[in-house]
């Protein structure tokens, strides 16, 4: 599950004590897209939009990385 709601410092007052994780409150009224995932796929969306990730019986790989324009007007990965 993917939100149209970026991260912003005042979000940070809906972490949850001792986690990572923030409280549902946060994107309570955002715009959200469930993506339904078949094996073998792949995935990007800006990570600093609130997302969830729901469980599931197959097995997840998730990599980090970033995607960034040049001043050509090209873009470069890096991971």
């Amino acid at each position: 599950v993917i939100y149209n709601k970026p991260w912003e410092k005042e979000d940070d007052q809906f972490i949850l004590k001792n986690t990572y994780g923030y409280s549902p409150e946060v994107v309570k009224n955002a715009e959200k897209v469930e993506v339904k995932i078949k094996s073998g796929q792949l995935v990007l969306f800006n990570s600093r939009n609130f997302h969830e990730v729901n469980s599931s019986d197959i097995e997840r790989i998730s990599i980090g990385g970033h995607i960034g324009l040049l001043p050509d007007g090209s873009t470069i990965m890096w991971v």
